[in-house]
């Protein structure tokens, strides 16, 4: 079976455009440990209000709490929550989010894979949302709660850090599309999806190759989910939706490859439309793929957040690790204005890996301007022949000096007027905006190479 592992990414800012800030990382990384997070599960697991469930679904739900999970009111529904002892010394923590099919809740999903995702130590949390019934949440709705659920549960237990990975299931899974689209312009919550069944929305009358609305508007841009990696499944013998599941999953797919993410869509086939859990090769397939992706790139080091600075006063950018900094710097009356994660680099690495440090220059006679290099032989220049005009302020974070699966280019463009306030972008809209309409900023190629925002 072929198999087309690869990333890329969004930033959500417009060139040239006022931006408001972006969120900044949610959870407690601090507070939040594995004593902390048993005393959260242990604590009113089941409080009152909560609607109940009948037939399978009472005893989904006590199996669920028996196990350790809780239950949470979140608006007028509930989301479940339960982590596994594994979790707390994975090497990686993966989290899954998942939104049930019509008319299901999120007891059954767990009951689906509780198995699997104990024995990998990954945890779980479903929201329930109404899917396929006159009472569903809108895709507005679900993401804004899937981002309080996060916060909330971030208080207590670690997610920080954590590979979150929203899974969906029939209905669901056709509004994960959209749930995705909304994450790559706002939080980037999620690293990946995993869609199941589904890609067509309700109602099935429109047609096989009809997405969610807010998929629908955003297919006039190149950049809709950068970055996302989607693994999906099609069972070969599923008619639930009058044509072959296999013929309905293939759009989703094309989606995601032609708007800045990368899919892989696993066809089954004996499978239909709720055969993936009992499918072993299916779903180890499927784990793999989260396994895969969530290896990192950086060997030994961790990935680190390079955040996006823009001065206001000309087209340039400062970038950094640290947001303490970036506010430091403005509040001693740098004109820089703050734009988001940029995209993710290395904490520390290896040559030998392809890892190497980009430099950061700051300009003596111009407040706020920077200049970044990870060339040796341009970096020496700069410190022999531009000293009087270019401070030399080590290293700023590392990156790639190749392109392989899952790193991107970082554009890079000169300032003709400034010298060091060069421009540097890994979102293909702005490189191409810059060309079409910046005068006096040539390109200079591609500066490094780096991995989309997480």
């Amino acid at each position: 079976m072929e198999r087309r592992y690869g990333m890329t990414r969004r930033l959500a800012v417009a060139l040239l455009m006022a931006c408001t800030a972006a969120a900044l990382p949610v959870g407690n990384a601090e507070a939040a440990s594995e004593s902390s997070c048993r005393s959260y599960l242990a604590t009113n697991p089941s409080p009152a209000g909560i609607p109940s469930v009948s037939g399978p679904g009472a005893t989904q739900r006590s199996a669920l709490l028996a196990d350790g999970g809780k239950l949470v009111a979140i608006g007028g529904t509930y989301y479940t929550v339960w982590v596994p002892a594994k979790f707390y010394t994975a090497t990686r923590r993966v989290v899954v989010f998942d939104l049930h099919g019509t008319a299901g809740y999120p007891e059954a999903e767990w009951n689906d894979w509780h198995a699997a995702l104990a024995a990998r130590g990954y945890a779980f949390i479903g929201l329930s949302w109404g899917g396929g019934t006159p009472s569903a949440e809108t895709d507005e709705t679900i993401y804004a709660q899937l981002k309080q659920i996060v916060s909330e549960v971030g208080a207590s237990c670690p997610l920080d850090g954590a590979d979150q990975w929203l899974m969906g299931f029939s209905v669901g899974s056709a509004m994960s599309f959209a749930i995705m689209t909304r994450d790559v312009a706002d939080q980037r919550l999620f690293r990946g999806q995993l869609a199941v069944s589904g890609a067509a929305i309700s109602p099935l009358n429109s047609g096989k190759d009809l997405m969610h609305a807010t998929v629908e508007a955003a297919r006039s841009s190149i950049n809709a989910v950068l970055g996302i990696r989607s693994w999906m499944y099609c069972g070969m013998q599923d008619f639930d939706h009058t044509w072959g599941m296999c013929d309905e999953m293939p759009n989703g797919e094309s989606f995601v490859n032609s708007h800045g993410g990368s899919a892989y869509l696993y066809r089954d086939a004996g499978g239909s439309h709720h055969s993936l859990p009992t499918n072993v090769a299916a779903y180890e397939d499927m784990f793999g793929y989260i396994e895969a992706t969530s290896s990192g790139t950086c060997g030994s080091d961790p990935e680190t957040l390079v955040h996006r600075y823009r001065n206001t006063a000309i087209l340039g950018h400062f970038y950094t690790t640290s947001t303490t900094e970036g506010a430091a710097l403005i509040a001693a009356g740098a004109p820089l204005q703050y734009e988001g994660v940029a995209f993710t680099g290395c904490a520390g690495g290896s040559t030998a890996n392809g890892i190497f440090p980009v430099y950061r220059f700051k300009s003596l006679t111009q407040n706020g301007v920077y200049f970044y290099s990870m060339l040796p032989p341009e970096i020496d220049s700069v410190r022999t022949n531009l000293s009087s005009i270019l401070k030399d302020e080590g290293i700023a974070y590392y990156a790639f000096n190749a392109t392989a699966t899952g790193r991107y280019p970082i554009y890079r463009f000169r300032n003709a007027y400034v010298t060091g306030a060069n421009f540097y972008t890994i979102m293909e809209e702005e490189r191409a905006n810059v060309i079409a309409n910046v005068p006096g900023y040539p390109q200079e190629g591609v500066g490094f190479y780096a991995m989309p925002p997480r």
